[in-house]
């Protein structure tokens, strides 16, 4: 069977989802391990029968509505490649958002603090006191990104300096209660940014695992009412059901315990970061 082949096969099986083609193209390009742009240029190349049943069983299970990044293991999150499986939540681009808002409050932090410290003739550039938590990081897509972010050019000349220096993130505590969670949280951790990194990863309920308090605290937790539960897309529904499920008539509890015991983990003048309903990131002052 040639690449156009199984391609116009794989469309026809796939034709009941939005864009048939696209994910046709997608689970080859991941088979083959090819670019998408390779498939176009040697559409009457053999795609051989070993590659050919996997195709095919990938594209069933697609037709079953398995989530396509549960397929492939990756999904794209603030421009990095992350691996994920049915054990998290899959990364959402509005989640985004919440590395945004972080970055902007640590800027702001490092900032304030840069300008004190020059009038000690101490500059620093490192937020070394700083403490983030990320609280159920999943696949630890929120606290790696932020953690790269400050690895790269844009961040280190967003402070105006004159010479190019690595800005070392801040300490970080990553938690989620699902062990399995976490140990895709560290491979992705160790993908992205090497095996040296600034996030410890603790596995417990909420806040409980942090050993000291945080400046600021990003949940991305479940907020998912019943309601919207049962109406949502057959694909979230393979999702793990207790990342989506926030508890109580409105889906908020789990949210509403973060916030009533954010005050003993915060420091004075701390922060709570959090998506709610619709991915609108909400922001909580101690």
């Amino acid at each position: 069977m040639t690449i156009i082949d199984a391609l116009t096969q794989a469309n026809e099986q796939l034709s009941a989802l939005p864009s048939p083609e696209l994910e046709a193209r997608l689970l080859l390009a991941h088979v083959l391990r090819k670019p998408q742009t390779w498939l176009f240029a040697n559409e009457t190349r053999p795609v051989g029968p070993a590659r050919t049943s996997k195709y095919f069983t990938l594209v069933s299970r697609r037709k079953r509505r398995v989530p396509l990044a549960y397929l492939t293991h990756q999904k794209e999150f603030y421009g990095l490649d992350f691996y994920v499986d049915k054990h998290v939540l899959i990364p959402r681009p509005e989640t985004e958002q919440l590395v945004n808002k972080s970055l902007d409050v640590l800027a702001n932090f490092d900032s304030r603090r840069q300008v004190s410290n020059r009038a000690l003739k101490r500059a620093t550039t490192e937020l070394k006191n700083f403490v983030v938590a990320d609280i159920g990081t999943g696949s630890g897509c929120i606290a790696i990104s932020i953690a790269h972010s400050y690895l790269q050019p844009k961040i280190r000349l967003a402070y105006g300096e004159s010479r190019q220096a690595y800005h070392l993130p801040p300490k970080t505590y990553a938690t989620d209660l699902s062990p399995a969670a976490l140990q895709i949280a560290r491979r992705n951790a160790q993908n992205v940014l090497g095996t040296s990194h600034n996030i410890t990863f603790l596995q417990g309920n909420l806040l409980e695992p942090l050993p000291e308090k945080a400046d600021l605290i990003i949940a991305n937790l479940p907020y998912l009412s019943e309601r919207e539960y049962a109406e949502t897309r057959p694909e979230v529904k393979q999702e793990p059901k207790e990342a989506l499920l926030g508890g109580g008539p409105n889906g908020q509890s789990l949210i509403k315990q973060l916030l009533k015991r954010a005050p003993e983990y915060l420091k004075p003048s701390g922060k709570v970061i959090y998506e709610s309903t619709g991915g609108v990131v909400l922001e909580w002052d101690n």
